[in-house]
């Protein structure tokens, strides 16, 4: 049986020393609690606001305060509340399996959201200048709210459908948010 040497132990040593210092300068290893001095994010507005369906209604609550209807003449709704907290887009399937977007805005005197705009009719109006046709010649128009821009000025909605000569309409249109 062979003894390690003291100079090769301590070589070890010296190592696993080094590398504890290492992990330590880095920010610990995995599950180190994070520096005393790391800012904790503030929530951001939209986690304050909760939509919710509730006998084919879309409701929206802020904590401690009485909910509010958004909607009610549809068969599904899908709620996204903007990164700031002032605006919400609704993708709504209505009973007549038209699918629209709108946009209410959070009313600043009284803290309520209003409609804004009917983002389908903003963001085909917009297309129809690129395309050439209208909205009442596509085939299955569907328009869906695909996202807030970066800059947080527009909503992003992307529109779908059969062109007139067959063709596969599918484009994302920017509507800007305006109050």
């Amino acid at each position: 049986m062979r003894r390690s040497s003291p100079l090769l132990d301590a070589a070890a040593l010296a190592a696993v020393a080094l590398a504890l210092v290492a992990a330590l300068a880095c920010g610990g290893g995995p599950g180190a609690p994070a520096p005393d001095s790391a800012p904790v994010p503030a929530p951001a507005p939209e986690s304050k606001l909760r939509t919710f369906e509730r006998d084919g209604e879309l409701w929206l609550e802020r904590a401690g305060e009485q909910p509010q209807r958004l909607a009610d003449d549809g068969r599904g709704y899908v709620a996204h509340v903007s990164p700031d907290g002032r605006w919400v887009a609704i993708d709504v399937v209505l009973f007549s399996n038209l699918q629209v977007t709108r946009l209410m805005r959070r009313d600043d005197a009284s803290g309520r959201f209003v409609p804004a705009a009917n983002l389908s009719t903003a963001a085909w109006t917009a297309a129809k200048e690129t395309l050439g046709i209208g909205i009442d010649e596509v085939e299955n128009a569907r328009s869906s709210f695909a996202g807030w821009s970066e800059a947080g000025d527009a909503a992003r909605i992307e529109l779908s459908g059969v062109a007139p000569d067959g063709s596969e309409i599918r484009r994302t249109e920017p509507v800007p948010l305006r109050d």
